[in-house]
């Protein structure tokens, strides 16, 4: 007895530890933001799924991205990908990316990132859940006139869910969402402090409407550096939209 009741505190202390290390990041960015670089920007990103088997996924994202307050910048992102449920708890995903950014008058700069990630989902308390989400990505990039260059990043993303309509006959069921996702670029080179300390934050709702169709809104809060020096601080403020298909011919 004694066990599950400080088990139970722990629980709490790690849910009270992440929201206190989200406000106090809330309150620098909105220190920042008000005296250096601010967005805002859509996000479109309309996925199809296709189920192999009861464990296995495969996937394709294809992301549209443009500034609403500088609609000479989009971005256009084309990712397709494999997941494999080893567990109730444990996922490991993989895949390849192509991004196309266009600037303007600027010869358009090109990415191809391979990825790799493992997810862990337990309860934490109530009907809340708790996800850990690790990823590493190779990115290498092309522009016409400038150097070709990679670098190695690594992603972490800390997120709550909370159902806020159990799932029914139908299939129909909805959940809320939070997470949170620091970024950090390694290896050296002469662009290797680029999107140095990259963080976001995500609030927003998973809407299943059939067991074939699933629609997300989400706000998300970006922030960090083009380069190190603290001059170079940006904050963009993003409306993402998933609509999600899903082909399961089992």
């Amino acid at each position: 007895m004694l066990f599950a009741y400080l088990h139970q505190i722990y629980r709490l202390m790690r849910f009270y530890l992440f929201a206190a290390l989200l406000l106090a990041n809330l309150r620098f960015v909105s220190a920042q933001s008000s005296q250096n670089n601010t967005n805002f920007q859509l996000w479109l990103d309309p996925t199809i799924n296709y189920n192999l088997c009861a464990k296995t996924r495969l996937s394709s994202d294809i992301y549209y991205r443009t500034k609403l307050n500088d609609i000479g910048w989009r971005q256009t992102v084309l990712r397709p990908g494999i997941s494999h449920t080893i567990s109730k708890r444990v996922t490991v995903l993989g895949g390849v990316g192509w991004f196309r950014l266009e600037d303007h008058d600027l010869e358009p700069r090109n990415e191809i990132r391979y990825w790799a990630g493992l997810q862990y989902t337990h309860h934490l308390f109530w009907k809340v859940d708790l996800q850990h989400y690790f990823r590493a990505e190779e990115r290498m990039f092309y522009q016409k006139g400038a150097d070709n260059y990679q670098n190695l990043r690594l992603r972490y993303r800390l997120g709550l869910s909370y159902p806020l309509k159990e799932k029914d006959a139908s299939g129909k069921s909805a959940q809320l969402a939070l997470q949170y996702e620091p970024f950090l670029t390694t290896n050296s080179g002469h662009l290797s402090d680029q999107f140095f300390n990259t963080e976001r934050l995500y609030f927003g709702v998973s809407n299943s409407l059939s067991p074939a169709i699933r629609v997300d809104v989400y706000y998300m809060l970006q922030w960090g550096r083009t380069l190190k020096a603290e001059q170079f601080h940006f904050t963009d403020h993003i409306i993402q939209l998933k609509f999600i298909y899903t082909i399961n011919p089992l």
